[in-house]
C-alpha cells in the first residue's frame, strides 16, 4: 500500500477519535501538489457529489472487498465503473460537504460503503502512525 499523497502530509484527525470512522489528512498547502492518489487498486463505484456529508468524493472497491472512501475533495479525477490503479490520481484535496477545513477524509469499510458497514482503521492498514498530530509524514 502507499500513502494518498506524493508529498508530505499531516494527520489532522485520528481514527476513532469521538467516533471518527476514518482519518483526516492534509498536504502542505502552497508547497506542492495537492493531488490525492489511489492507495489500493480497484473498481470505482462512486465518483462525484455525495449528499451525506462527504461532498465531492470517490469510492473504490479493492480486490479484498474493502471500500476506500476519499472525501471532501475539490475535484474528482476518475469515473464510475472504471478501474483505478494504485498511485493513480483520484482527485484534489478540498473543503466540500460537511467539512470544516481543507483536507482529505480517508475511510475504509468492509463489505460495502454505506454507513452501516464495518469501518477499518485506515492508519493501521497504510502504516501511518495514528498518534501523529501536525507532523509531516513522508510518503512511501
Amino acid at each position: 500500500m502507499i500513502a494518498p499523497y506524493k508529498q508530505n502530509f499531516t494527520v489532522t484527525q485520528q481514527y476513532g477519535y469521538q467516533g471518527h470512522r476514518g482519518i483526516d489528512l492534509s498536504a502542505a498547502w502552497g508547497v506542492g501538489d495537492l493531488t490525492i492518489i489511489c492507495v489500493q487498486s480497484g473498481q470505482c463505484v462512486h465518483a462525484g457529489w455525495d449528499n451525506g456529508g462527504y461532498g465531492f468524493s470517490v469510492v473504490i472497491r479493492d480486490d479484498l472487498n474493502r471500500y476506500w472512501i476519499y472525501a471532501h475533495m475539490s475535484k474528482v479525477s476518475v469515473g464510475v465503473n472504471g478501474r483505478v490503479n494504485q498511485g493513480e490520481a483520484v482527485g484534489v484535496e478540498g473543503n466540500t460537504g460537511a467539512s470544516k477545513g481543507i483536507h482529505l477524509h480517508l475511510e475504509a469499510r468492509q463489505g460495502g460503503w454505506n454507513r452501516d458497514n464495518i469501518s477499518l482503521n485506515v492508519a493501521d492498514i497504510l502504516g501511518i502512525p495514528n498518534n501523529v498530530w501536525h507532523r509531516a509524514i513522508p510518503t512511501r
